[in-house]
């Protein structure tokens, strides 16, 4: 399917979630954009030729606060082939070769965080994160991730240079002033001129809190993965997680996957919570299974105190997910960043 988008400067206040319908998939996600973030006009292309998995969209799109895309931003996701065959072509006579995402993998996601600018006709393919404050030149390709305050141009896009020295982009990150609320910012907006001498005003204070999280960490030898519960998604993928979790894992008694629900609405968290646990319990009675799975209920602020106890962060169209990345990259020690809606999930392709 091809979708069309726009959305205009100042309109967007707080985080916004555009549903569409694809084929017999009513109200599934297009696209999450949050505050002060801005498309001129967009072009989003996903799908596998109108293959996807029974209930299952490989597909997560999300965009975060104060974003400036211009004119003509072309994603593509799911259009992938498995050119390990002979032939890569649709025509009918080779229907029974194409099975879908099932023969050949896809990467789902299109993270774009916060503060990043995003020049005219760019395109952008599945499984690419532009981090912070990033600025990709116009008429580029990117397949690759984008670095934090990395300027990249080109076809395929590359790294032609960085906003600022590292040091000054390390103290940025851990600012996040992007989360900062509405008061703060319009307070010290006057200071968001000179990089060093914000970096200096307001660097210490994060730094100081951010430790007192990190410092909750243990040295367990767990090799922990965290994923936030989508059961507010029509498609959520929390059971394909846990069944290719299982799958791979099994025997692995180092292996851990935290699933967490966000305590939000009391009687859909409790069923939840309720399914987990039977799962636990199955698990618990098969000696087949040596790795661990573990379920907490939990406010949203309270997530950050968990992401120094893990390695690995499983993202899904949960609108927490930008944040929840951010966090990661700051609370952790070189989380590695897992999309769920990719397939396979875990190991790649």
């Amino acid at each position: 399917m091809v979708y069309t988008i726009a959305i205009a400067p100042y309109s967007v206040k707080k985080i916004e979630n555009c549903l569409c319908q694809y084929q017999e998939y009513p109200k599934y996600k297009l696209f999450s954009i949050d505050k002060e973030s801005y498309i001129v006009n967009a072009t989003i292309e996903n799908s596998d030729e109108g293959q996807i998995p029974v209930g299952r969209l490989i597909y997560n799109l999300q965009i975060g606060r104060y974003c400036s895309i211009a004119k003509d931003l072309y994603i593509i996701v799911g259009r992938g082939k498995n050119y390990h065959n002979v032939t890569m072509s649709a025509a009918k006579v080779f229907e029974s070769l194409h099975k879908g995402y099932n023969d050949h993998g896809e990467h789902g996601s299109v993270i774009i965080q916060n503060d990043v600018w995003i020049g005219n006709k760019v395109t952008i393919m599945g499984g690419v994160i532009i981090h912070n404050g990033a600025v990709v030149a116009a008429n580029s390709h990117v397949v690759k991730d984008v670095p934090p305050y990395a300027i990249v141009g080109g076809n395929p896009a590359k790294v032609i240079g960085y906003r600022f020295e590292k040091n000054i982009i390390q103290q940025l990150q851990k600012i996040q002033w992007w989360y900062w609320n509405e008061e703060k910012i319009k307070k010290y907006a006057e200071d968001f001129g000179e990089v060093e001498k914000f970096c200096k005003q307001f660097y210490l204070e994060a730094d100081e809190q951010i430790n007192k999280i990190k410092d909750l960490g243990c040295s367990d030898d767990k090799d922990r993965y965290l994923m936030l519960v989508d059961d507010d998604d029509n498609y959520s993928i929390l059971s394909y997680v846990i069944d290719e979790f299982l799958a791979c894992f099994k025997k692995d008694k180092n292996k851990e996957l935290l699933l967490i629900v966000l305590n939000k609405e009391p009687q859909t968290d409790d069923m939840v919570m309720e399914n987990i646990k039977k799962i636990q319990h199955i698990m618990e009675e098969n000696n087949a299974f040596e790795c661990t799975l573990s379920v907490e209920k939990v406010s949203f602020e309270e997530v950050k105190n968990y992401i120094p106890f893990i390695k690995h962060l499983i993202i899904n169209r949960k609108t927490e997910t930008v944040q929840l990345m951010c966090w990661a990259e700051v609370y952790g020690d070189n989380v590695e960043i897992i999309s769920g809606v990719d397939t396979p999930i875990f190991g790649g392709y």
